[in-house]
């Protein structure tokens, strides 16, 4: 079912205060005027739009699901958007914000460090797994970096043993998220056996990430420490970042196990920023992303010929250049 024209519930208007250099632009711009009324006859590109995204969902391999949300308005583009998807890696924007936030209450010091314990390791991506048992100790703050940047899987079991599930959980409660939980640590397979998986929707999880472009998580400053971390340099891939101008800053955790791919990403499009989640599950291993690549490019057209359009259809210079 295709949706549209929808507000983001339950957000609270943007306080103004002093907020990190990566956000700033970002909310300059929400908070400037609107250059003018939606383009005339704009509700037909949407039309258009969502009819092309349905289509890539009933032709892709497997159970698929895309919410984009436009961050001056609103609105959405949705498919599939309240499915339940498995989250692999993504989840790891949860346990960023939760560790922002305790950070910013006071009752975790971002420099107490914790050692690197054999208990922890967990295979699959970081680096962390090839340290000695006890022999090195990382800062909260390093072991948050190395979990997004590098998707270390061995710093979020640290993390997740030092803020509980039950802490991660309880945020996402607070926030109005009822299906993104933490439910298992990095590579616990027996317990994804089990049942018990890390899961969001399209939906709650660009929700989320709309929540961060707008300052409205906690505070501006704590949205954008989580922005400036998810943004900073990573390893590889980013589907949303692939299909965006070049220059365009983009916040972005991907997530990857079998038979499942999905992307958390906040674009900062200068004229129309957005937040974007794409999900594939019941895949076949390859090419699994192929369809969230070309989810990705059909969103970012939408919004660069919004940002671009005049009143009655004509496109001026992208804004910024």
């Amino acid at each position: 079912m295709l949706h549209a024209t929808l507000p983001i519930p339950g957000v609270a208007p943007m306080t103004r205060r002093a907020f990190g250099p990566f956000l700033l632009p970002l909310l300059i711009l929400l908070a400037a005027p609107p250059a003018g009324a939606q383009p005339e006859d704009w509700p037909l590109v949407r039309a258009k739009t969502e009819a092309a995204l349905k289509a890539i969902v009933e032709e892709a391999d497997g159970v698929l699901g895309v919410c984009a949300v436009d961050l001056r308005s609103g609105e959405r583009l949705a498919v599939n958007h309240d499915l339940v998807f498995p989250q692999a890696s993504a989840i790891k924007v949860a346990v960023l914000m939760e560790l922002e936030r305790r950070i910013e209450a006071g009752s975790i010091d971002p420099r107490e460090t914790m050692p690197v314990r054999a208990a922890d390791i967990a295979g699959g991506s970081g680096v962390l797994s090839s340290f000695e048992d006890g022999a090195s100790r990382l800062s909260l703050r390093d072991l948050a970096s190395v979990m997004i940047t590098a998707s270390d899987n061995t710093a979020t079991n640290m993390l997740i043993g030092k803020l509980g599930m039950d802490g991660v959980n309880g945020m996402l409660a607070g926030l109005g998220m009822r299906e993104t939980r933490l439910r298992r640590r990095m590579m616990d397979q027996q317990a994804s056996l089990r049942g018990e998986e890390n899961t969001s929707t399209p939906a709650e999880a660009a929700r989320i990430m709309a929540l961060l472009g707008k300052g409205e998580f906690v505070n501006p400053a704590v949205s954008a420490r989580v922005v400036k971390t998810l943004a900073a340099g990573k390893t590889a891939g980013g589907i949303v970042r692939a299909a965006a101008p070049a220059g365009t800053s983009v916040a972005w955790k991907a997530g990857e196990i079998s038979g499942v791919v999905t992307e958390w990403a906040l674009v900062e499009l200068p004229g129309r920023p957005y937040a974007v989640a794409l999900m594939v599950k019941l895949a076949t291993p390859e090419p699994a992303s192929a369809p969230l690549q070309a989810a990705a490019r059909i969103v970012q057209e939408y919004f660069h010929r919004l940002a671009r359009s005049t009143k009655y259809g004509t496109y001026g210079p992208a804004p910024g250049k």
